[in-house]
């Protein structure tokens, strides 16, 4: 018998691994043991049955029904499933019908009054706003039969996500406990372990509003929703409450997410999900944003968050197939999206040509990396030797990385006369204690103008786009400051620009900043 592993099969469909787990768990298909072999296999009649899966999915076939059509023998209990939905799609069909018809009068009435001075008054049509009531439509659906590129095309097209899929949530801060396991089954593992301690201390009357979150730790780097090595859960618990081990109590800072409810095991929505957080016209991601302490940097940002987990809790193993989730993404507002970073506070923003120009103050913050000095004040430091010095570091080995993604290169002493200029590569971290061989430098509270490098920003103050250069920080300082009201600030703080996310495939990073110290004139 030919067995196919869990990875292979997933690749070879383009289904994640984890929903072929949970299709398993609800008994739609079933795996096969190997000898000497720790995972998950298939066999040719399962793959055949995935197969049929994938394309009733396709079809906007509830996995309820699909298990009806599978497994049933009886054929009068096929067609009855089957007419089920399509009597939902004919139902969408007719609505939609009758918004083309509607928008069509619209047009109609709008082209014969396009040279008289009448309005549109849709309040005045009773029969149309009847019509408009009566509307239900959920989704576009398939008109006529399609061949399988038609429908893929099709499928992808229907369930593009619009705003009206996506929900804009606070989560406020709150204590939470984190269970945390690596291997297979991780996901089971940790939400047990979860139940049992709500069980155990009695959190339905000691926290009756707790709500439980869950995401890949080590991060997945496969497609969205696919399951990594391991997974971490959190259940909100009161502040003073005591965790045991294994459990961990972190504190998380809250903030605002994108929110996208789906059912269980649908976990390819976060693909879609992805697509809208790329198109919106709204908000940014928010990814590498620190919002618990203790920060685990190996940690996904996005989460799960399974709906009425206070039942679910209490009816442990039942309705996973009713079971509801929703997909959380951290996000900010377009403008403050590229703004904030844990050790920075904005106090005032400006426009210039169009661009955002914006005051900040920085905290007390502590650098590690590679630095190095001019021999003397009037000579500039040899900065490829720095560069080279910092990149044969062991990055990883650095301890308590704050911004993990982030990169910064400092010009020191550039503003005094008095002290030989220096340059520095390094990492945003939260101690002194460092290995041997980096180098550490404390920085000051300070406030900078901060503005960003890109093409926009070089065209709107007049300067040749940086591509690599030194920004015009001088004409920032001298001249564009002074027009917010500012002027240079402390010559003891750098000028550094800052780099977020390097991209390989395009040998640059996805956000620079020039930050220019400013006090007030």
């Amino acid at each position: 018998m030919n067995l196919i592993t869990i990875r292979e099969i997933s690749k070879e469909l383009c289904i994640s691994t984890r929903t072929l787990r949970y299709y398993e768990q609800i008994g739609l298909i079933q795996s096969v043991k190997k000898d000497d072999y720790a995972y998950r296999t298939y066999d040719e009649d399962t793959v055949t049955r995935l197969q049929h899966i994938l394309v009733l999915r396709k079809l906007r076939i509830p996995l309820k029904q699909i298990g009806v059509i599978l497994q049933s023998e009886n054929t009068i209990e096929i067609i009855e499933a089957f007419q089920q939905n399509l009597n939902e799609v004919d139902d969408e069909i007719t609505a939609l019908s009758t918004i083309r018809d509607i928008i069509n009068g619209f047009i109609t009435r709008l082209n014969e009054s396009i040279h008289q001075d009448i309005k549109l008054n849709l309040m005045d049509d009773t029969a149309l706003l009847e019509a408009v009531d009566a509307l239900t439509v959920r989704k576009t659906a398939l008109k006529e039969e399609k061949t399988a590129e038609d429908l893929q095309a099709a499928s992808e097209k229907l369930n593009k996500l619009t705003d009206r899929d996506v929900r804009i949530i606070y989560l406020p801060p709150c204590a939470v406990a984190s269970a945390h396991h690596t291997g297979e089954g991780c996901e089971g593992v940790v939400y047990g372990q979860i139940a049992k301690f709500i069980n155990e201390n009695n959190l339905h009357e000691h926290k009756p509003d707790f709500r439980a979150f869950g995401f890949n730790n080590p991060i997945s780097r496969g497609d969205y929703g696919s399951q990594s090595a391991g997974y971490e859960a959190w259940v909100t618990i009161p502040n003073d409450m005591d965790v045991p081990t294994p459990l961990v109590k972190k504190q998380f800072t809250g903030g605002l997410y994108a929110a996208h409810m789906i059912p269980m095991g649908a976990f390819e929505e976060w693909g879609l999900f992805g697509g809208w957080l790329t198109t919106n016209g709204k908000y940014d991601s928010a990814w590498g944003e620190v919002r618990i302490t203790p920060h685990d940097p190996d940690m996904d940002w996005a989460m799960e968050e399974p709906l009425n987990f206070y039942n679910i809790v209490r009816e442990w193993g039942s309705g996973a197939d009713t079971q509801q989730l929703d997909l959380l993404f951290p996000i900010k507002p377009k403008f403050a999206a590229r703004t904030s970073h844990p050790q920075e506070k904005i106090i005032e923003t400006f426009k210039y040509n169009g661009v955002p120009v914006e005051v900040v103050e920085w905290s007390e913050t502590i650098w590690c990396g590679k630095i190095g000095y001019a021999d003397n004040n009037t000579d500039e430091p040899n900065v490829d030797a720095i560069l080279n010095g910092f990149m044969s570091l062991d990055i990883p080995a650095i301890n308590e990385r704050i911004e993990p993604d982030w990169d910064v290169c400092m010009s020191v002493n550039y503003f005094s006369k008095e002290r030989p200029n220096g340059v520095m590569f390094g990492d945003l971290v939260g101690t002194e204690h460092q290995p041997d061989g980096f180098d550490v430098y404390k920085l000051p509270a300070g406030q900078y103008l901060r503005i960003e490098i890109n093409d926009e920003s070089a065209k709107a103050l007049g300067s040749q786009p940086w591509n690599g250069g030194i920004p015009p920080y001088k004409w920032i300082g001298e001249q564009l400051a002074p027009q917010f009201g500012y002027r240079y600030g402390d010559d003891h703080l750098p000028v550094f620009e800052y780099y977020g996310y390097y991209k390989p495939e395009k040998n640059a990073h996805e956000f620079r900043y020039l930050y220019v110290p400013v006090e007030k004139a």
